[in-house]
């Protein structure tokens, strides 16, 4: 139920595109002193991304969303999918 999908620091990197979050890579560099000694407010103030806080799919909710996927369209219709 609290398994962690986004961590509180790369919710504080995280560009928010509806309903996903785009997480970019982390390529800071090792010198820890410029974190701890001036800090990083904005992760403060963000909550964790976890199953508790998150909008579920419901079984028909999640019927519609598999359905509306292109692979599983191609498949009803007897249409082969390339990979």
């Amino acid at each position: 139920m609290y398994e962690i999908l986004l961590t509180k620091e790369k919710c504080a990197k995280a560009k928010g595109l509806g309903n996903f979050y785009r997480v970019p890579a982390d390529n800071r560099d090792l010198s820890y002193e410029k974190y701890f000694k001036y800090g990083d407010t904005k992760r403060v103030t963000i909550d964790k991304f976890n199953f508790n806080n998150t909008c579920r799919l419901n079984h028909e909710e999640t019927k519609a969303k598999i359905a509306s996927l292109q692979y599983i369209q191609n498949e009803l219709e007897g249409i082969p999918n390339l990979v």
